[in-house]
C-alpha cells in the first residue's frame, strides 16, 4: 500500500469507492475516525482463568497479597464514595469486559491482550474472572518489567532524554530483576542512590554528572516528590523550603574524608557565590545522631538496613527510604495512581499548598498499606486495578445516553471532550507510551513481543528507535502530535505491518478455507481493539469495499483493514 498518495476529498460518512484497492490513505484515515466509537457493553458470564502473560512468565504463583490488595480496594472504594456523595457525582457506569480486559493487560504487562484471549474473557467475565485477571497479570514477569519502565522514568525521568538515554536499559534490567525477587520498593531504591554494591547500575551518579547539587535536587524531588530545587540559588518569599536546606541535603553527597572512619558533621558543603560552608543535615529538621562512620572504600558493602552506613549518600538513602519517612511511601503511593488513573490524588506531597482533605486522607491511608506490606509494589497494582473507579467507563452518564463521538471531536472518544473528571468519577482517556504502541502493534499482528534477552540486536533497536520517536511526557493527555500521528500513518513498522509477509494474523486470516468474510473481519477487530466489531462499523466497512467475499483480495484489504484500525484513536489510548 502506498501511503504516500496525493489525498482524495470524501464525505466523512459516505466512502462512495467500492473498489477497495482505489482506497487512498486520506478515505482510510476518515474511516478510521468515524470507527472510534464508545466502548460496547458488558458480558456477565461463568468462570475460566484468562491470562494473557506468555509461558514461562509466571515469576510468582501464590499471590499472598491478595487479601491485604483486596482490603486496600475496600477501603479506596469508601473513601471515593464519600467524595462523590459530597460533590453529588453520578460516577459512570461499570466499563464492559473488553474495555476492562484491554485496560488491565496495557497497565499490568504494557499491551494489548490477545485476540483469542479477549473473545474468550468476553464470554466469562464477572467479578470473580476480574479479580483472577489482575492476580495473574501482576504475578506475571511482564509485569516486573513494565513496571520497572515505570519506576525507571519516576526516579530518573533525565534518563528518557539525551545525553542520558543510554543509561535507560541497564537500569530497567537492574530495576526488573529485582521485582521478579519481589525485593521491597524502598530497598531498591535505596540500592539505586547509595550504589554500594558493584552490580547496581550507577544511574543515580552519572545520571546527575557526579555533582553533589544535582544528586540532593533528584534524591529529593523524584523519590520524595518534595521540589527543593527552588531554593538552591537564594530564597523565595513564599517558598518553604530555604537555599540553606537546599544545600544542607547537597552535603550528604560530598565525597567522605579519606578516613577509615569519620563523621557526618564532617560532611560540609560551599555555598556558590556566598562565603559560607553548611553541614549535612535533614531538610524535615529531624536531628541526626552523629556517629562514626566507615568510609566507603574500607569496608565491604552490604544491602542489609542493619549495616553500618558507609558514606553520607548511604546514610542519605537508608533515611529517604525508610518506613518513617513521611514522604517517599506518598510519593510511590501518588505515582502509582496518576499511572492507573490518569491524575494523581495531589500535586503537593509536600504540603506547599492545601489538596482536597478527602483525597489527601486517601493518599495517606494507601501510604500506610504500602509500609505495612513492607513496600510490596504488587499491593498498590492489585488494589488500584480492583478498585470501583478503575473499572468505571471512560463516558459520562449523560454522554451514554445522548452522545456520539462524531458529536464532539471527530474521532475522539467522548471522554476526551468532557468534563475534567476530577474525583476519579469515569476512567480518564490516557495515551499509549512508545513501548506499550510498540508491543501492543507487535501483538495485534500476532508476532512475538521484543524480549531483550532473547531478540537479535536489530530488533531491539527497532524498538528502541520507536519508543523514542513515540516518547510522550505523561500518558494524561491522549494526544498524540501531529509528527508522532503521521509516523504511525506512514512509517517504515506499519507500512511492514500491513503485509501478510510480517503480519502472521493477516496472513492466517487471509488463508484460512473455514471462515467467512464476517468471521475473518471479527477476528481482526478482536486482534486489534480487543473487540467485536458493531454494526455501524460493518456497514461502513461494507459502504467502503473491505468487507466483501472476495477470497483472492484478502490479504490486501486485511491489510487495509489492519491500517485503519491501528489509526484509530481508540487503538491508540488507554481507555
Amino acid at each position: 500500500m502506498n501511503h504516500r498518495t496525493s489525498p482524495v476529498k470524501h464525505g466523512r460518512k459516505v466512502l462512495p469507492a467500492r473498489r477497495p484497492q482505489r482506497l487512498l490513505p486520506f478515505s482510510l484515515l476518515l474511516l478510521a475516525a468515524a470507527l472510534a466509537l464508545p466502548p460496547a457493553a458488558v458480558s456477565e458470564g461463568a468462570e475460566r482463568p484468562v491470562s494473557d502473560a506468555q509461558p514461562g512468565e509466571a515469576s510468582v504463583t501464590a499471590n499472598e497479597s491478595s487479601t491485604a490488595a483486596d482490603r486496600l480496594a475496600g477501603e479506596i472504594n469508601a473513601r471515593l464514595a464519600e467524595v462523590w456523595r459530597r460533590e453529588a457525582i453520578v460516577p459512570a457506569k461499570r466499563t464492559g469486559s473488553d474495555v476492562f480486559f484491554r485496560r488491565v493487560h496495557l497497565d499490568l504487562i504494557g499491551r494489548i491482550p490477545s485476540a483469542s484471549a479477549a473473545s474468550r474473557f468476553a464470554a466469562i467475565d464477572s467479578p470473580a474472572e476480574r479479580r483472577r485477571l489482575v492476580q495473574e497479570l501482576a504475578a506475571s514477569a511482564a509485569s516486573a518489567e513494565h513496571r520497572s519502565r515505570f519506576l525507571r522514568t519516576t526516579w530518573f525521568p533525565q534518563t528518557s532524554v539525551d545525553p542520558y538515554q543510554y543509561l535507560a536499559p541497564d537500569t530497567e534490567r537492574w530495576i526488573a530483576s529485582q521485582l521478579k525477587k519481589r525485593l521491597p520498593l524502598n530497598q531498591i531504591a535505596r540500592e539505586l542512590v547509595a550504589g554500594s554494591r558493584n552490580s547496581t547500575p550507577r544511574t543515580f551518579v552519572e545520571s546527575n554528572d557526579h555533582r553533589s547539587a544535582q544528586m540532593a535536587g533528584n534524591a529529593v524531588g523524584a523519590f520524595l516528590g518534595v521540589d527543593l530545587s527552588c531554593a538552591q540559588c537564594h530564597d523565595h518569599p513564599q517558598a518553604k523550603w530555604t537555599q540553606d536546606q537546599f544545600w544542607q541535603t547537597a552535603a550528604f553527597f560530598e565525597r567522605a574524608p579519606d578516613d577509615q572512619e569519620f563523621a557526618l558533621d564532617q560532611l560540609s558543603i560551599a555555598i556558590p557565590d556566598t562565603e559560607r560552608s553548611v553541614q549535612a543535615a535533614l531538610f524535615t529538621g529531624e536531628s541526626w545522631q552523629a556517629q562514626p562512620l566507615a568510609a566507603s572504600s574500607s569496608a565491604q558493602p552490604s544491602a542489609t538496613a542493619s549495616a553500618p552506613d558507609r558514606s553520607g549518600r548511604a546514610l542519605f538513602a537508608e533515611w529517604m527510604s525508610g518506613p518513617a519517612n513521611p514522604f517517599f511511601a506518598r510519593r510511590l503511593a501518588n505515582e502509582f495512581w496518576s499511572e492507573f488513573f490518569g491524575r494523581p490524588l495531589t500535586t503537593a506531597l509536600d504540603g506547599s499548598t492545601a489538596g482536597d482533605p478527602e483525597l489527601e486522607a486517601l493518599l495517606d491511608g494507601i501510604a500506610a498499606a504500602l509500609v505495612a506490606s513492607d513496600f510490596d509494589s504488587r499491593l498498590l497494582i492489585e488494589a488500584y486495578a480492583l478498585t470501583d473507579a478503575y473499572q468505571l467507563s471512560s463516558e459520562t452518564a449523560s454522554e451514554t445516553a445522548s452522545e456520539t463521538a462524531s458529536e464532539t471531536e471527530p474521532g475522539a472518544p467522548a471522554a476526551i471532550n468532557s468534563a475534567s473528571g476530577r474525583y476519579f468519577e469515569r476512567a480518564a482517556v490516557r495515551g499509549l507510551t512508545g513501548e506499550q504502541l510498540f508491543d501492543s502493534l507487535d501483538t495485534a499482528a500476532g508476532r512475538l513481543v521484543v524480549r531483550e534477552d532473547l531478540d537479535a540486536p536489530a530488533r531491539i533497536q527497532e524498538r528502541q528507535r520507536f519508543r523514542e520517536q513515540f516518547r510522550i511526557a505523561s500518558n494524561s493527555r491522549p494526544q498524540r502530535s501531529i509528527l508522532q500521528s503521521l509516523g504511525l500513518m506512514n512509517g517504515d513498522l506499519t507500512a511492514r505491518l500491513v503485509s501478510a509477509e510480517e503480519n502472521a494474523t493477516i496472513a492466517a486470516l487471509a488463508s484460512t478455507p473455514f471462515m467467512d468474510e464476517a468471521a475473518c473481519v471479527e477476528s481482526l477487530f478482536w486482534a486489534v481493539l480487543s473487540r467485536a466489531p458493531r454494526e455501524e462499523e460493518i456497514r461502513r466497512l461494507q459502504e467502503a469495499g473491505l468487507s466483501v467475499e472476495e477470497r483472492p483480495t484478502r490479504a490486501r484489504r486485511y491489510g487495509q483493514l489492519f491500517w485503519l484500525l491501528v489509526n484509530t484513536v481508540e487503538f491508540n489510548t488507554n481507555h
